[in-house]
């Protein structure tokens, strides 16, 4: 299988280009002394990463050549899992294309015609444009069409092929891969319902789901098993001999006092998780830094969304730093302010349940 021009000019696997994440100056500043060594780990990965990427693109042309187109696509795939860039895409594209899965090769090439653009490789992304119009014609459509009554039921799912069908999506055509496609829906206490359909090239089908049918009652299931298939009903006061705390007695505002520790702990569980994403954030920003980001811009989508996930990150961390300091503030307010003639009590007693023994806490503040 020979390549065209066009397609031999795609060859170099490059990646993508976007702007990297910019405000991790608070973890930057706390933790930057703790990860010398990242620079050094991440750049080995991603060396070992783009071996394997670029040994599976070359074993995916060598099939597609030979004529083993799924055995080429699946290649390439997994070149693109493992490091993401837009000649490979390209070349997945192709394959898609050849082996009839037009509505995958027109997603993947549009896919390329945008990320080519975002990194100024024009001659790419004309070329992913002009395939992906070509193949427009050629498209199948399914739309699943829904009932009122059914959307509205707890718990529905929809399933074509397996995958979960995002349900905003019910009632729209939606392009699919010519061949058999399963479409499920289920909900709990109603049979499923499940329809295979055949899918032509450039067809429009439509699957009419019905109203579901509620489930018959198990009556093999004998009374013992259904009394014992469920938890036990929490029981108060289950140990008759248990003693009942009581400090409404002698020890005015010991409930406002407990209420500040609580509050404090809360606000330092928030500063940890605040470092925790911190250096999360550290992590992945010079991960994607040792990769192919510099300030500005990101050369490989992989390295790009290593740079966003430490953007996102860093956000989470300032947000918990701020938070848990403003908790650990009010529960120390909280404790020291306790009102000095306040009479205050509470009672505890224990809660027994199925597989659970816990304390019940009862009063007021």
């Amino acid at each position: 299988m020979a390549e065209d021009a066009d397609w031999a000019r795609l060859r170099p696997r490059l990646g993508t280009s976007s702007t990297c994440a910019s405000h991790l100056a608070l973890a930057r500043g706390i933790l930057l002394l703790a990860f010398t060594w990242t620079n050094a780990v991440c750049g080995e990965t991603n060396s070992q990463a783009k071996a394997a990427a670029e040994a599976q693109f070359d074993e995916g042309l060598a099939l597609m050549k030979s004529g083993n187109l799924p055995g080429g696509c699946a290649k390439l795939e997994s070149s693109q899992r493992v490091e993401p860039a837009i000649g490979t895409l390209l070349y997945l594209g192709e394959c898609y294309a050849r082996v009839g899965r037009s509505a995958s090769a027109w997603a993947t090439f549009r896919e390329a015609a945008s990320l080519a653009s975002a990194a100024n490789q024009l001659d790419r992304a004309r070329q992913a444009r002009l395939r992906a119009t070509d193949l427009e014609p050629k498209l199948a459509y399914v739309k699943i069409v829904v009932p009122e009554a059914v959307l509205h039921l707890a718990g529905l799912a929809v399933l074509r092929d397996g995958d979960a069908v995002d349900l905003t999506l019910l009632g729209t055509s939606l392009p699919v891969d010519p061949g058999s496609t399963r479409i499920e829906v289920r909900a709990p206490g109603y049979e499923p319902f499940v329809n295979t359909a055949e899918i032509a090239p450039a067809s429009r089908t439509d699957v009419e789901v019905p109203r579901l049918v509620a489930s018959a009652p198990d009556t093999n299931k004998s009374e013992a098993e259904r009394s014992s298939s469920g938890p036990l009903p929490i029981q108060y006061g289950a140990l008759s001999n248990s003693p009942r705390l009581d400090t409404s007695q002698g020890n005015p505002g010991a409930n406002q006092r407990t209420l500040g520790i609580v509050v404090g702990s809360v606000g330092l569980v928030g500063i940890g998780l605040g470092t925790y994403f911190g250096l999360s954030a550290m992590s992945k920003n010079s991960a994607a830094e040792s990769g192919s980001c510099n300030s500005q811009v990101c050369q490989r989508a992989a390295d790009l969304e290593k740079a966003n996930s430490a953007r996102r990150a860093a956000s989470v961390s300032n947000v918990a730093f701020a938070t848990g300091g403003a908790a650990v503030a009010a529960g120390l307010l909280i404790y020291w302010l306790v009102p000095r003639t306040a009479k205050v009590g509470w009672t505890a007693h224990p809660i027994v349940a199925q597989h659970v023994i816990a304390l019940g806490i009862q009063g007021q503040l």
